[in-house]
């Protein structure tokens, strides 16, 4: 529906699965953070680290939605073997959901951090991020362009 119904949505890139199909003009790079129940024995925490994670059930995305994520799983499946990964196709209400009810942790960013009411946003110790920004079909409208020009002078 892009181009077609929307100009543009901001959000975060999906490098690999996005490629070729819209513009991204990048605005920042996120973090990677964990999201838990207010009930996860995580919940309290102010930081987690990559070892934390070892035996721990993941809910992230599938693999090939960014290179970002794929070298994130990579390490997670190598270094922390003991850590199940539950592929994730959408992020929608019953994802959110399903970690609110299991211990499980979601893979996010800050920027989604008040997306459902009993999830609490750790950020996770790593030097991976997501890139940020708006995305805009590959032949945007007149309007789009000059949004995204203006938009570009103030980076």
């Amino acid at each position: 529906m892009l181009g077609i119904k929307y100009d543009l949505w901001e959000g975060i890139y999906g490098s690999t699965a996005w490629k070729g199909l819209c513009q991204f003009l990048e605005l920042s790079c996120t973090p990677i953070c964990c999201a838990v129940s207010k009930n996860h024995r995580f919940a309290k925490e102010k930081i987690l680290r990559m070892q934390d994670l070892n035996g721990e059930y993941l809910v992230m995305p599938i693999a090939g939605v960014s290179e970002e994520l794929d070298a994130f799983r990579n390490e997670i499946i190598s270094g922390y073997p003991t850590t199940q990964i539950i592929d994730s196709s959408y992020y929608g209400v019953d994802t959110f959901t399903l970690c609110e009810v299991n211990p499980y942790i979601l893979i996010t960013q800050p920027v989604y951090s008040d997306i459902h009411t009993n999830l609490i946003t750790i950020p996770l110790e790593t030097d991976y991020t997501m890139p940020y920004g708006l995305i805009y079909a590959n032949e945007p409208t007149a309007a789009t362009k000059k949004f995204i020009k203006e938009v570009q002078k103030l980076l």
